[in-house]
């Protein structure tokens, strides 16, 4: 699993570990799915993150975005967003 510096985790309905970090020059939500673990006993398939990203060109969904320091110039835009806690709805 990789290394995430962050507390508070939440388990959703599902087992599923949610984890939340915030460096200097990163934010990321990431997770760990139990029972895709114990299924599969792969790390890889088991484990994942997403930025956080600011979808202003109306697609709603994910596309390229520019870093934080970046202009938005028809893009999506990743931001460094701070949370207390990660609460999973799924």
């Amino acid at each position: 699993m990789s290394a995430f510096s962050t507390h508070h985790l939440q388990f959703d309905k599902n087992g599923t570990i949610w984890f939340f970090q915030r460096q200097q020059h990163r934010s990321v939500v990431g997770w760990f799915d139990n029972q895709e673990m114990d299924e599969t006993l792969t790390n890889k398939a088991s484990q994942g993150w997403a930025p956080f990203i600011i979808e202003p060109m109306g697609t709603a969904r994910p596309d390229s975005y520019v870093e934080p320091n970046q202009p938005v110039v028809q893009k999506d835009k990743r931001v460094l967003q701070g949370l207390y806690s990660v609460s999973a709805n799924r």
